[in-house]
């Protein structure tokens, strides 16, 4: 998919991320698409016509990892940008409760288990603004156990 279609298609997109943490490492997966192909992100995506943000964040993690999850709550939403088109995103706190883990290869080359640091590193790495990260850490900082 090109630049130009992706930007077209995101315009007025709303996503949804799942915020999962187990042992305080937090649940990712590696893009191979916009936005950001390579970078490890949280299950996510967009949300379909017709369904609620849980709904989009419980089919997002099945889809991209084979986990069933319980969203547990809402945590908040962030206003993003990839060039110069901003987005919206609600993240949600949930749970694995089944499923196994299985990547979707069309859009996800890795599912992986980091730290919120090693996480973080991860977005400088791949030029997430300043202010993105900024923003993601108030978000999801306090739902990590200080260890």
């Amino acid at each position: 998919m090109g630049l130009v279609n992706f930007l077209i298609r995101i315009l007025h997109t709303k996503a949804v991320n799942a915020f999962i943490v187990d042992n305080n490492k937090l649940l990712t997966v590696k893009r191979k698409e916009m936005p950001w192909p390579g970078m490890y992100v949280m299950p996510g995506g967009r949300i379909e016509k017709g369904e609620s943000e849980e709904q989009a964040v419980i089919r997002e993690v099945k889809e991209e990892t084979g986990y069933d999850i319980k969203v547990e709550k809402y945590l908040a939403t962030g206003i993003f940008r990839y060039y110069f088109v901003p987005y919206s995103v609600a993240f949600y706190k949930a749970r694995i409760t089944g499923g196994k883990e299985h990547i979707q290869h069309e859009e996800i080359s890795e599912i992986k288990w980091m730290s919120l640091d090693d996480f973080l590193d991860n977005l400088k790495e791949n030029k997430f603004s300043m202010k993105g990260i900024d923003r993601l850490v108030k978000i999801v900082e306090p739902h990590f156990v200080s260890m």
